[in-house]
Formats: structure tokens, sequence, C-alpha cells
């Protein structure tokens, strides 16, 4: 008899005695699910003893993979390095201030013009020889006209920066060429005028005398 028909009956009422030489009732050493289930002490120990050697492995196999690895590094030539200087990798820029103004100065000159009733002649007369002065007088007093000047650069401080040079020479011959052609003896490459003509030089009309000849013409149109 149970221990719970034991219960059950003293419940009732009922009292049970069992001599004491009667053996009680044994049952086996599995007699519940509880007994089934290792302690989990034990399981954490498998667990991790079971890491420890997986992780021993693994070191083992890296360390076979890295000693040759290492031999065939040892046994590579030493390579040579080349240090390029930042200075030659840098694109050039400008050597000047961003703030700074770029000032273009212009070669001083003279500028002559003779006015007469159809034409205006132009000389460039700041290093003009003996000759040629003398030539350029007599041109002058072959006919009569009206004798102007333009000098460069100007008297001002402020204005002698070369920005405004081509401006002023361009008011210059608008203020004298009204209605009239410009007549430039010699290469002049400052003067670019809408009514202008370039001629001989006067030191070519001196090596050419011939040359004279297409100046009186147009000096003598009417």
């Amino acid at each position: 008899m149970t221990g719970q028909q034991r219960n059950i009956l003293a419940a009732m009422g009922v009292d049970v005695w069992i001599p004491r030489a009667m053996l009680c009732q044994k049952k086996p050493p599995v007699c519940s699910w509880r007994d089934q289930i290792p302690p989990e002490d034990h399981v954490v120990v498998a667990v991790v003893n079971q890491q420890v050697l997986d992780a021993s492995q693994t070191k083992q196999e890296l360390t076979k993979h890295i000693e040759p690895i290492a031999q065939l590094k040892d046994r590579q030539p030493p390579t040579t390095v080349v240090e390029i200087e930042q200075s030659t990798l840098e694109t050039p820029t400008s050597t000047l201030p961003k703030d700074q103004t770029v000032v273009v100065m212009q070669q001083a000159f003279t500028l002559e013009a003779y006015c007469l009733d159809q034409v205006i002649i132009v000389v460039e007369s700041s290093q003009l020889s003996k000759q040629q002065r003398q030539l350029w007088t007599n041109i002058q007093s072959s006919v009569s006209g009206y004798y102007h000047e333009l000098k460069w650069p100007l008297p001002l401080e402020n204005f002698r920066d070369g920005r405004g040079v081509h401006a002023y020479i361009q008011g210059f011959l608008d203020a004298l060429a009204l209605d009239k052609r410009i007549l430039i003896l010699g290469q002049l490459d400052f003067i670019s005028h809408a009514q202008s003509m370039q001629l001989a030089s006067l030191q070519e009309m001196i090596d050419q005398p011939l040359l004279k000849r297409r100046l009186w013409q147009l000096m003598l149109t009417q």
C-alpha cells in the first residue's frame, strides 16, 4: 500500500496499521522524469570543454597556415620605397596674391597729328632720327594745316597704367577725324580706327623716295 492510499483511507477514518516486519514496496532507482535529466552543471562543463577543444584545434590549423606565409615573406626581396616630394605633385599656381591688381604698363610714346581738309597724317615721333624729323617737318610745311599732339603716359599718376590707353587714343582720333581719313605713317599696333589707312613709314620714304607720291596724292585729294 502506498502512502497516497493510506492518506485516502485516513481521510475516510480508516486507520491502517502496517506491521513493522512487513517490507515496504521498493521502486526502481529511476522512477520519475526528474531522475532522467542530467544536472545542468555537467551539461555546461561538457559544452565548455568542447568549445575549448575546438578552439585549440582551430589555433593549430591557423598556425600551420601562418608559418609557411611568414617563411615566404622572409624570402621575398626587399622593396624600395621611393618618396615623392609634395611640391612635385602639386599643380603650379599663380604666385600673385588674390587681391593684387595686375598693372599693365604701356611704353611711352608721342603721337603727332597734322590735320588737313580731307585727311589727318599721324606719326609716332618719340624715336625719330634727324632725317626722319626733317622729312616730317617738310611734309607739314608743304600744305597748310593744324598740328595736334598726344603724349603718353599722362601726367597724373593714377592714370599711368595701360588699361585705358586704347580708349585715350581712340578719343583723340575721334575728336580730329570728323569725316576725314586717318593716314598712319608706319605700323602702329596700338591704333585701330575704322577710318585709318596705313602708309609707308618716314624711313621707308627716305630709302624709297617714290613712296612719297602716294602720300602726296592723298594730301591733295579734295
